[in-house]
């Protein structure tokens, strides 16, 4: 009986070691850099916002993803200052149903210099489409292509 019990306890000690082991490992993992990484896809602001109007599901299956990277280039329309000391600069999509909003990343964003009516190329990271106000194709962890 105390043979078993023990085996349990050592067992229950190991899962919860390996478990620590790997939140450690997910939580330490460094995120992907946008900017250094090659492009999945490159699109125009136009384009990527028409793909997804015309059929959501089968954009977001194509451009949704943790380690997609997207280049868009496009025509800065409005450059908004966040809370959180990044900048969100949305594109024009060439449509008044919606646009393009690209959040840059802390470091991109102190030391971006973009203006409105600019074309710029950005690299990010696409999580779909947003309809809140208009529509809103979004990406994050965005910077600026060299």
């Amino acid at each position: 009986m105390k043979k078993k019990l023990l085996i349990i306890v050592g067992v229950v000690i190991a899962l919860g070691v390996i478990g620590a082991g790997v939140g450690l490992y997910l939580f330490f993992k460094p995120t992907k850099d946008f900017a250094k990484s090659k492009a999945d896809f490159t699109v125009t602001a136009e384009q990527l916002f028409t793909e997804f109007s015309k059929n959501e599901t089968a954009s977001s299956a194509k451009y949704v993803s943790n380690d997609k990277t997207i280049e868009l280039s496009g025509t800065v329309q409005s450059i908004t200052d966040n809370s959180d000391s990044t900048k969100t600069i949305i594109l024009a999509a060439g449509s008044p149903d919606g646009d393009i909003s690209c959040t840059l990343t802390k470091g991109q964003s102190a030391t971006a210099k973009v203006v409105e009516k600019q074309s710029i190329t950005l690299k990010g990271q696409c999580t779909g489409l947003q309809e809140l106000i208009a529509k809103e194709v979004i990406l994050i962890r965005c910077a600026i292509a060299q």
